[in-house]
This record gives structure tokens, C-alpha cells and sequence, in this order.
């Protein structure tokens, strides 16, 4: 019997153009060909039902525009074919009446084994799909949050009584969904097999961090983020020919003379010029600061307009490649909070 497995995952923060309901994206991964399918209309339902897959979030009128999906299906081919009884499959079947204990134990073994696979391969499927987005926040949770309705209070410590109660301000987060030339895009990158680069990662993790309120995490993505790009850009660009000890004193450069000399010698002169003159300083201020925080602990420098500063630093850097697969507008796309002011 040919069989495929089959596991329903949780989604945050992932919202789709409403011509996506229903989309299917397929690829392979370890070897096995693997699909992830969003939820069909009839699974749209009502937004106070929890097992709802998906739920509009805008109309036009009585049409959807974006509908927020809840619940992302994966299903990976078995490679194995197992020797089942057909009538296993029936409705009323009884499988531990059906099988051999022999049998059951394989099947359990089995599904353990396609569990994973599928974790993998969703996670691999979610990292292309913010790479190629740019939304970062696809399938994160906000894990800080003061919106208890509870607002800030200045308390005599005496009597416990109120002296004075601030003003609360409820964030309303939304984001931009995601639309169909992103689901084509997607399909291309999968088919050629092609995996974000781990400093775009970093930045998105770092962003996921800044949102988080989580600056010494954040700090340190981003640094590590630009030190890997310079890196990754100079020595992709060496000759193949060139011998193993000039290329052992290239790879062991202190990040200094990737700054200052290595990387420029890859920009064309008007970029070059640009470089030195608004992004060498800045790189050279943050990997100064990274120093600070990684060899003496002074994690002060770690401060939220520094993230956003440097934050800033690595959207600039990577859009001087075009091959990184950085979007330019992502600084534009992060999600913009609605603020309620409760008095």
C-alpha cells in the first residue's frame, strides 16, 4: 500500500490575498517530495472558532480581501511502500484488529519518522517563504506583551492605594498578507532548491527580537549578520585557482580588513565612494560596540535605537548584492502597530 503522512501545523501572523485560499505549494526535501497546502474555502469559518483553519480578516463588500490562516497542512510521499490489508482504509475499520503487533510497531515507527520529517520540512518551507517575503514575522509569536487591560499604576507604598494610574496604550498589530507574485516567487526558489542565506536569517531572527524587546539578542544577530555577509560576499568571489594558503590568510582576516579593504574592492566606483562614505563608519561603529558586548560583557550598548540603527545598516548592506535576496522595501513592510489610548 502507497501511503503519504500527514500533519496539520499552527500558524501565527500569516495572512493571505484571498485568490491564495486554497494554494498548494509542493517541493522536495530529503528526498522525498512534500506538500503544503493552505486551508480550502470551505474550512474558512467564523473568528471566535478556535478549529477554524482560516478566517476572513477584510472584505469589500460581501467579497474577501485577505483571510488569516490558522492552520497549514503538510504531506510528505512515503518512499516505502508498506504490506497493509486493503480494508484497513474502510470507515468502520478496526486497525489493532487488522494488523500484527509486528505490523502496528512498524506503522508506529513509521509515523515517528515522517513526525519529523515534516517539522524539517516546515520549517525549511516557513524560513523561503519570509526570505522571499521579507515578512519576518511569519509564524512568530509576540512573547512579550502588556495588553492585560491593566494599565500602569503609581502606588502609595503605605496605604496600597492608587496615587496615580497612567494612561494605557493597547497595540493592534497588523501585517501585510501574503500575495500571489510572493506564492510565485516561492515555487521558484523551492524548485531550485535554493535555501536563505543564514545572514538573511539572522536578520530576521534579530528583527523577531527587536519586536520582542530583546536588544542584546538582537545586537548580536545583526553583528554576526553583516560580519557573515562581508565574509560570504569576499570569498565567493575569489578564483578557484587561488592557492590554499592565500586563501587561509583571506578567510582569517580580522573583520577590520573586510571592512576597510576587502569587501570595497568588489563595488564599482560609485558605489565604492557611497560605501566609504555612509556605510564603512557605521559597520566599524557596530562591530566596535559587538566587540565591547562579546569580549567584556558591556551589553549597555545593546539599546533599542542601536538595533534600529544597525537594523537600518543591514538592510543597506545587503541590497549592494543583488543576488542576496533582499527585498529593499522590507524596512518598510515591518507590521505597524494601531495604538488604543485608554485615559
Amino acid at each position: 500500500m502507497k501511503l503519504r503522512s500527514v500533519d496539520r501545523f499552527r500558524a501565527r501572523t500569516f495572512g493571505i490575498e484571498a485568490a491564495l485560499i486554497g494554494a498548494k505549494s509542493t517541493f522536495a526535501y530529503e528526498g522525498r517530495q512534500v506538500s503544503v497546502a493552505l486551508p480550502q474555502l470551505d474550512q474558512v469559518g467564523d473568528r471566535h472558532d478556535e478549529n477554524a483553519a482560516a478566517v476572513c480578516s477584510a472584505r469589500r463588500g460581501n467579497s474577501p480581501l485577505y483571510y488569516s490562516i490558522r492552520f497549514i497542512e503538510i504531506s510528505i510521499e512515503l518512499n516505502e511502500s508498506l504490506e497493509l490489508p486493503e480494508s484497513i482504509v474502510e470507515p468502520a475499520a478496526d486497525p489493532y484488529s487488522l494488523l500484527s503487533i509486528d505490523q502496528r510497531k512498524l506503522l508506529d515507527e513509521v509515523g515517528g519518522k515522517y513526525a519529523q520529517l515534516a517539522l524539517g520540512a516546515f520549517a525549511h518551507w516557513i524560513a523561503v517563504l519570509r526570505w522571499v517575503t521579507g515578512y519576518h514575522w511569519i509564524c512568530r509569536d509576540e512573547r512579550i506583551d502588556t495588553s492585560t487591560g491593566w494599565p500602569t499604576r503609581l502606588v502609595d507604598m503605605q496605604s496600597g492605594r492608587d496615587a496615580w494610574t497612567f494612561r494605557q496604550v493597547i497595540n493592534i498589530r497588523g501585517y501585510p498578507p501574503i500575495r500571489m507574485s510572493h506564492w510565485e516567487k516561492l515555487a521558484e526558489v523551492l524548485k531550485r532548491g535554493a535555501v536563505p542565506p543564514i545572514y538573511a536569517v539572522l536578520y530576521g531572527d534579530a528583527m523577531d527580537h527587536i519586536a520582542n524587546n530583546e536588544h542584546r539578542i538582537a545586537f548580536v544577530d545583526l553583528a554576526v549578520a553583516c560580519e557573515v555577509f562581508l565574509r560570504m560576499s569576499v570569498l565567493s568571489s575569489l578564483p578557484v585557482s587561488l592557492s590554499g594558503a592565500a586563501l587561509a590568510v583571506i578567510d582569517n582576516a580580522n573583520i577590520n580588513q573586510y571592512v576597510t579593504h576587502l569587501y570595497p574592492e568588489l563595488l564599482s566606483a560609485s558605489v565604492r565612494d557611497m560605501y566609504k562614505k555612509d556605510l564603512k563608519p557605521e559597520l566599524s561603529s557596530l562591530f566596535d560596540k559587538r566587540n565591547k558586548v562579546l569580549h567584556s560583557a558591556h551589553f549597555e550598548v545593546a539599546t533599542p535605537e542601536n538595533c534600529r540603527r544597525f537594523a537600518k545598516l543591514c538592510g543597506q548592506l545587503f541590497q549592494l548584492d543583488p543576488d542576496s535576496g533582499f527585498n529593499p522595501r522590507d524596512e518598510t513592510r515591518q507590521a505597524r502597530p494601531h495604538e488604543l489610548v485608554f485615559m
